[in-house]
């Protein structure tokens, strides 16, 4: 395995009976029907082939059938590109298709429960205090959801900001990785990765554009990062490796 792929290869290993330690790839990729112009089956098979690691599957509008109908072809895809599938909310769902893990909100399952159920499994929980990263912690979740970062109109509830201060505050508070969220995209992702977050996670940088494209340019971004490498990353040779695809 080289540089390249050590950057963006999805694992993650017990520890303990109790807790996973989670080592996410990166660049962490959330689903949104309402921004997709070819439906989410179709943007998460192109953004694997270009190199995508981690998908959160995020539907809180359709049917419990229509969801489990979707979250077993996104399984079937993330398994054959050796990526992460995780499921948003919908326990009994992530459970059923056996999903690598569950994320979950402050107004969702509880934690201990999602522990219960995903015992060696990944569980991501959203929080946007330092008290609530403290309780997640102990609770018992593998990795914080930090966010939103930056204001973003993708998730309407959402609320302002919260700055990149608070991502430098909550990282010296646990040891659990960090998924930053909210309003990142190319031109402030180095920016979140210079607060010590672990992963980024995009919606709107990537669903409803140039999936292959976009996705290709925030990898590129996150290598070089990543790599601390002065020399320059060629974005042909960056999608060479991917898929030995021409752009």
């Amino acid at each position: 395995m080289n540089s390249f792929e050590k950057t963006v290869s999805p694992r993650y290993t017990n520890t303990s009976s109790n807790q996973t330690t989670t080592n996410l790839p990166k660049l962490y990729l959330i689903t949104n029907r309402n921004l997709s112009k070819q439906g989410e089956v179709s943007d998460v098979k192109e953004a694997l082939e270009s190199g995508i690691k981690i998908i959160q599957y995020r539907e809180k509008e359709s049917s419990e059938d229509h969801i489990l109908k979707k979250a077993k072809e996104l399984k079937k895809l993330t398994k054959k590109h050796n990526a992460l599938l995780i499921i948003n909310d919908h326990p009994k769902i992530a459970e059923q298709i056996g999903a690598d893990g569950i994320h979950i909100g402050q107004e969702d399952m509880p934690i201990k429960e999602a522990v219960k159920i995903f015992s060696g499994k990944i569980i991501g929980v959203s929080v946007s205090t330092i008290e609530e990263a403290k309780q997640a912690d102990e609770d018992g979740a593998t990795y914080l959801g930090i966010g939103p970062i930056f204001d973003t109109g993708t998730k309407k509830d959402a609320g302002k900001g919260i700055g990149l201060e608070k991502i430098r505050q909550i990282k010296k508070q646990t040891t659990l990785p960090i998924v930053a969220i909210g309003g990142i995209n190319k031109t402030n992702t180095e920016e979140v990765l210079k607060t010590g977050a672990d992963s980024v996670a995009v919606i709107s940088a990537i669903i409803g554009k140039n999936i292959k494209k976009e996705t290709l340019s925030l990898l590129k971004i996150i290598n070089q990062y990543t790599l601390g490498q002065k020399k320059t990353i060629k974005y042909k040779d960056i999608a060479k490796h991917i898929n030995n695809t021409k752009i």
